[in-house]
């Protein structure tokens, strides 16, 4: 019987790295007789529409199962697939977690094994790095009115395990596993993923490149200043985004500070109890944690950079040389494709 073991997120719990990694390693899994389902060969209907469904669409989960069921038809006995899609709505709060829970677990091929990775992230930094995302993307501008519309109660990561629970069949295993800042000091995420897989080439892993990492506060200053200016170019403004994430972020595990310490206490004590659930639960006896940590800067290298505006327009102008490049070889191409037809070669 085949075994599909599904990450499904959270978002903002190192969903990039997981998939970068696994994409750019392909070989290592399949010699451990792992077959990788890349989440970007999913059917476009799923990409665009399965995490927003509000409804139960059959449709929909027809294409998956037969997506997943064609996928599974190879050589390996073990398949890993990582999207966070299949958390749901990210914008909402999860508000259709059991929607599209319940799609998934329809869409799950029969006779198959079915694992489940779930990363939960404390409530606050979630919620900052959340808005960071909608920033970039131009939805918010704004903390506090992104803040106000904020459902807490779907933030309640106990009431999201047990939606899922409701979903799938009893015999499906759930990992349920921290992105937490004390747990990631000892092991990186790709670490914990091993784990799960039992595979000991990734628990050994002693370290992988951060993708995705949020702005400084002087980076994110300035792309809010340039958002401004630069008017209807998503490609622009991802452009942009980029090359001040690599050039100007915050640094891995160093938290957001959109909320001060006094915002940050008064929006957890909310969740306080519920996660101390959590916390003895699922991580108490492997992780030795007893709630989600609260570690400060200093106990973290710090290795937020600032802004370097030459590093920055160098990036800029490397990305427009590799573009002119690319743009003069498709003209030749095309081109050479033209005089290939004209002259029935």
């Amino acid at each position: 019987m085949k075994k599909l073991i599904i990450h499904i997120g959270t978002h903002k719990t190192g969903t990039t790295a997981i998939q970068s990694f696994t994409r750019a390693n392909k070989k290592l899994f399949n010699r451990n007789d792992y077959g990788i389902i890349y989440y970007a060969d999913l059917p476009l209907s799923i990409i665009n529409k399965f995490s927003l469904s509000k409804h139960i669409n059959y449709h929909e989960i027809d294409i998956l199962k037969k997506f997943l069921s064609d996928k599974i038809k190879g050589k390996y006995d073990n398949y890993f697939l990582s999207w966070e899609g299949f958390s749901g709505d990210m914008a909402s709060n999860y508000r259709n977690i059991k929607v599209v829970s319940t799609m998934l677990a329809k869409a799950i091929p029969d006779k198959v094994l079915l694992e489940i990775i779930i990363f939960f992230r404390r409530q606050d930094d979630f919620v900052q790095s959340a808005y960071a995302q909608f920033m970039y993307t131009g939805k918010f501008n704004d903390f506090k009115s992104f803040l106000a519309q904020v459902d807490r109660n779907n933030l309640d990561w106990n009431k999201f395990i047990q939606r899922i629970e409701e979903a799938f069949p009893k015999d499906t295993k759930l990992h349920i596993l921290p992105y937490d800042a004390f747990v990631l000091k000892g092991k990186n995420i790709i670490n914990l993923i091993g784990e799960v897989l039992m595979l000991n080439d990734l628990k050994q892993l002693k370290s992988i490149p951060q993708k995705n990492v949020g702005m400084s506060e002087a980076s994110a200053i300035l792309y809010e200043r340039l958002n401004s200016k630069i008017e209807h170019s998503p490609y622009q403004l991802n452009l942009l985004r980029k090359h001040l994430q690599q050039t100007g972020n915050k640094g891995f595990l160093i938290e957001y500070n959109y909320m001060n310490d006094n915002e940050k206490e008064h929006f957890l004590a909310y969740f306080n109890r519920q996660n101390k659930i959590l916390a003895n639960k699922y991580w108490n006896e492997k992780f030795n944690i007893d709630n989600f940590s609260m570690i400060s800067k200093a106990e973290i290298s710090n290795d937020e950079k600032s802004i370097d505006s030459d590093e920055l327009i160098m990036a800029l102008l490397k990305e427009i040389e590799e573009i002119r490049i690319n743009y003069s070889r498709n003209l030749i191409l095309k081109l050479v494709n033209r005089i290939s037809a004209f002259l029935n070669i």
